[in-house]
């Protein structure tokens, strides 16, 4: 990794870094983004749950027709 050159109160401007680092931190940062909508959705679930067949029961569609 290298620091191309400081900025403002000698803080890094940017980081260049390998491309399979970067995909690494971006498949992390995405798992984390996803784990905190899953825990969101989690908090607010009902627990009511329908099934395929019972919708397209009352919607009057035959799945094995499809």
């Amino acid at each position: 990794m290298t620091q191309p050159r400081d900025g403002d109160h000698r803080q890094t401007e940017a980081d260049l870094v390998p491309h399979e680092m970067f995909q690494m931190l971006f498949d992390a940062a995405e798992d984390i983004a996803i784990a905190r909508r899953v825990a969101e959705r989690t908090r607010s679930d009902s627990g009511n749950r329908t099934s395929l067949a019972a919708v397209a029961a009352d919607l009057g569609v035959d799945l094995d027709s499809l």
